[in-house]
């Protein structure tokens, strides 16, 4: 006997316009014949419900529940591990429902799907289906007049719901009602309310009854989903819009509100800017009894949250994302005539699948039952479906806190493998996080803004942050794709017209918004680098590659995740166009000229000084203009922290612009961007952040000639006492050979108050310039001048900045002199030890060690020449630190030299013997100190004298 034929049919399907549930009289309704007379029924001696572990549930308290990232985040090592969770929200928390309204509640409406229960998990083949649709077919010409067009129903897709008729929420409330009461009575002629048999229900019988359907079918159960519901084009349960009404006004900006979940700050969503529906808008569900959704995972493996907003009980089923690669392996393994015909049968939420077989084959499942006004979210990569337990509405949507960013990598590479398109462009929100990370951290670092929102970005970064992570991952596997592959001449950027939309790969439908490539001969396709050469059959050298980001540039953002403030400072300001105002100083000012000008406003660049313990940040000044091309270089030095920068390559350099022109170059913001073709293989500015483990000590008396000052370049490992840092030590000048260098004022500058504006040694006037030379940054086989200069870094302080004369695209600043230097040092280095690995040895000079310069020496501060005019220019005394350090050490000086005088005067009166024998007893015992040296030098001259 054929099957099909011995299972009686069950047609729960409205044979009448569904006009007729519109009716406003009560009395109306009861008239209306919903459904074809039956046998068949419930059958709870038959129960299949499954046994499985419940999901957690969580009850957050009013404060927990103002964050819902925050809590999300909190509760995740706990919930995650089930795959689903359900939250249940404070008792204060009730957001008016507008479905309700009359309006909507009786007028708009909404389409259906048809479900057939009982071949959810025991789906015919394609062949098969075709056949037991004629006979459908045939059944439903007498319920072709309830809506809709019975001619689209028939072209359903394949595998998937056919349409059904249309009802308002009033109706299909009526009629899953009318469902329920008729199902589940116990005797045919029973005349009770059949409104009550919903209540008298309780979850466990239906699900035991939903899986005895599914898995031991007798009839054929059809049933009404009202799924999908897009609440842009129908409406949202949620208030939308702020009102009058304080309470719509609370819940509309509500972050729990599925409106506005999906875009909250910290959410990586935030930066997709359509408003993609299921995604970004929500989706709204219309449940009947046994209505079900089916397994799958959410689309990029995203979170979701759906609240329940009224009605009967929604029955969830979650398996962790763990085990998802188990869960395929066993629908695979039961279902494989279906796999066969539709690899892709899963992405198609049409099969249903019961959890104790999941369990029989060891993938964990858990149940999860979802009252109405609660949540439940949904973890990245948890397979889950349900069922609804009688007439009720949900809303859902997605949701994406930064640890989904592995889970969302990992999608998008199966949907490459499967050619499966996509919903968002993960690479661009991925960057999108990545910038307001950067933004996040330019507020703290430079303006002390520990908000919410910022503290939220800055704990996902640094060297081990999640968001850290995902982007350096994400770097790591397109440099690869990218190694090899292209040549400089076939690198672009990406133009507006590739811009104009989204771009997907030919072959395998990713994502091009990192990198394309495209051929001249046929320019409207595009494929990503790894389907390259399957682009087209043209010839190779056709190939042109677009980068929308050099690599280089990309792990300066990550440098910038990492917390290195050059990296910041530069994605700040020419990814995000960031500034920072300068600060007009409130310090009473003294000018040398009456020409000289404060610093023109415009932009500043972060940079890390050391003092002790604590760090402090410093600031340049800038104007917009083009960027010029930048490169990397790193130093071998682990704890020096500074920052530096060094053009691509030895630019040709002619006549010098002015200091304010050169910053100017360097630190430019494309304000006119073009798009033509660009190097494969740029390397932008890159700037690195260390500690210095040694300083410039060693100073030299200087020689004043006219006007330039001589300056002697030594190294010490010895720091000289604050106050005595014009005597030199003897033995440094055997370490280093002395490098004769002239400094020449150029400008005096300013003097402000505030401590940070001088030290105990020198001065340091806003506005001050002197020139120097030393060995070239850009062949250091020859000496070159250097510009000096001291700027206003607004309330942080003076930025010190060398500026190379002859090429001014190379910058060096620092907070500290001597470190801004050693930024040059360094720079003379690298070029030494670049030739030199090159096979370039003649006349090379050798690489100058830390402590080898001296920051305050090479910008001429202490130069007495250089020093008498700056002390000029305060003679009221604003630089407290230094006058007060000046007196001291005049104090000094006048106590030795009374003493010299005294003890000349001592040993002229003493015998020659008394000399001796004063000279035996100071040259015995301990090793001198430097009075004792004095005292005996002065003795030794007086016996030298009477010997005479």
């Amino acid at each position: 006997m054929d099957n099909e034929t011995s299972i009686k049919s069950l047609r729960h399907r409205p044979r009448e316009n569904n006009s007729q549930f519109d009716n406003d009289s009560e009395e109306g309704d009861s008239d209306c014949v919903l459904f074809e007379e039956v046998e068949a029924r419930w059958r709870p001696e038959g129960a299949c419900r499954p046994i499985l572990d419940e999901a957690p549930v969580f009850y957050p308290t009013e404060e927990e529940f103002e964050d819902p990232l925050n809590y999300i985040n909190n509760i995740r090592p706990r919930a995650e591990p089930f795959g689903i969770c359900r939250i249940v929200p404070p008792p204060s928390w009730k957001p008016p429902c507008f479905l309700k309204e009359k309006k909507v509640w009786q007028n708009l409406k909404f389409s259906t799907q048809v479900q057939q229960i009982d071949k959810l998990q025991n789906r015919e083949t394609l062949k098969g289906t075709s056949r037991s649709r004629s006979t459908r077919r045939r059944k439903r010409q007498k319920v072709s007049k309830f809506g809709g067009n019975s001619d689209e129903r028939d072209d359903a897709d394949k595998f998937g719901f056919e349409t059904g008729p249309d009802f308002t929420p009033r109706s299909f409330k009526k009629y899953a009602d009318d469902f329920v009461g008729r199902y589940f009575r116990t005797d045919q002629n029973e005349s009770s309310d059949l409104r009550c048999r919903e209540q008298e229900l309780s979850v466990e019988q239906i699900e035991g009854e939903y899986w005895r359907i599914v898995e031991r079918p007798t009839e054929e159960i059809e049933v009404l989903y009202g799924a999908d519901l897009d609440t842009g084009e129908f409406v949202s349960g949620f208030p939308k819009n702020s009102s009058s009404n304080e309470l719509e006004d609370l819940y509309a900006k509500s972050s729990w509100n599925l409106n506005n979940f999906p875009k909250l700050p910290g959410s990586i969503l935030s930066f997709e800017g359509g408003d993609i529906s299921g995604v970004i808008v929500p989706w709204l569900y219309f449940g009947m009894c046994f209505s079900t959704f089916c397994w799958h995972v959410e689309d990029h493996h995203l979170y979701s949250l759906n609240y329940l907003h009224f009605g009967a009980p929604k029955m969830w089923y979650g398996v962790p994302g763990k085990d998802a690669l188990k869960f395929e392996a066993a629908m695979k393994k039961h279902l494989p005539h279906l796999f066969e015909e539709q690899p892709d049968l899963l992405h198609n939420l049409v099969t249903q699948f019961s959890p104790a077989l999941l369990k029989l084959e060891g993938v964990s499942a858990y149940r999860c039952v979802q009252q109405e006004r609660e949540f439940v979210l949904t973890f990245p990569r948890a397979y889950h479906s349900g069922l609804n337990c009688g007439f009720n509405c949900s809303e859902a949507v997605n949701g994406a806190p930064v640890d989904w960013l592995p889970h969302g990598q990992n999608a998008v590479e199966l949907y490459r493998e499967h050619a499966r398109k996509s919903t968002l462009s993960h690479d661009k929100l991925l960057l999108g996080a990545a910038m307001e990370a950067v933004r996040a951290q330019w507020n703290i670092l430079f303006w002390s803004k520990d908000t919410v929102d910022n503290v939220r970005w800055k704990n996902v970064c640094g060297p081990d942050g999640t968001l850290t992570i995902a982007l350096k991952e994400r770097i790591e596997m397109e440099n690869a794709r990218r190694e090899n592959l292209c040549y400089s001449t076939q690198c672009r950027k990406p133009d507006a017209g590739f811009d104009a939309r989204d771009r997907e790969c030919a072959i395998c439908h990713y994502d091009l918004h990192l990198s394309a490539v495209s051929c001249s001969s046929c320019s409207d396709k595009f494929a990503c680098l790894i389907h390259a050469e399957q682009l087209c059959s043209c010839a190779w050298s056709t190939r042109f590659f677009l980068f929308r980001y050099d690599i280089s540039e990309l792990n300066i953002l990550v440098d910038a995740l990492g917390g290195k403030f050059s990296a910041v400072y530069k994605c700040g300001m020419f990814y995000l166009g960031l500034s920072l105002s300068s600060f007009p100083t409130k310090e009473r000012t003294q000018e040398l000229k009456p020409d000289i000008k404060s610093t023109e406003e415009g932009y500043m660049l972060p940079l890390l000084e050391n003092s002790g313990s604590s760090s402090k940040l410093g600031l340049v000044e800038r104007k917009k203009h083009q960027e010029g091309a930048i490169r990397n270089c790193s130093s071998n030095l682990q704890n020096q922290q500074s920052v530096r920068y060094f053009p691509q390559s030895t630019p040709c350099c002619g006549k010098s612009p002015s200091v304010n022109k050169a910053v100017s170059d360097f630190l430019a913001v494309k304000s006119d961007s073009s798009t033509d073709n660009i190097s494969c293989l740029q390397h932008p500015e890159y700037g690195e952040i260390r500690r210095e483990k040694t300083e410039a000590v060693s100073q030299s008396d200087m020689a004043d000639r006219g006007d330039s000052v001589e300056v002697c370049l030594s190294y010490s490992q010895n720091v000289p006492n604050k106050c005595d840092y014009l005597r030199e030590d003897p033995r440094v000048a055997k370490v280093v050979p002395r490098i004769k260098c002239n400094v020449e004022p150029l400008e005096y500058g300013v003097v402000l108050s505030g401590s940070l504006w001088s030290n105990t040694k020198a001065i340091f006037p806003k506005g001050f310039r002197s020139r120097v030379r030393y060995l070239s940054v850009l062949d250091p086989k020859q000496m070159g001048y250097y510009i000096s200069e001291i700027l206003d870094g607004g309330r942080l302080g003076p930025l010190f900045m060398v500026t190379v004369e002859q090429c001014p695209t190379e910058v060096f600043i620092h907070l500290s002199p001597t470190k801004c230097w050693n930024l040059v040092r360094e720079r003379v280095n690298h070029e030494i030890q670049r030739r030199s690995s090159g096979g370039v040895t003649t006349n090379l000079p050798r690489l100058h060690p830390p402590g080898s310069l001296n920051g305050l020496q090479m910008f001429g501060l202490l130069s007495p020449q250089i020093i008498q005019a700056i002390e000029a220019l305060d003679p009221n005394h604003l630089c407290t630190e230094y006058w007060r350090c000046k007196k001291r050490e005049k104090a000094a000086l006048n106590m030795h030299h009374g003493s010299n005088f005294v003890l000349r005067g001592l040993f002229k009166k003493a015998s020659t013997h008394e000399l001796h024998a004063l000279q035996s007893v100071l040259r015995d015992g301990v090793p001198p100190d430097n009075s004792r040296k004095e005292s005996i030098q002065l003795l030794d001259e007086e016996i030298a004298r009477r010997q005479l």
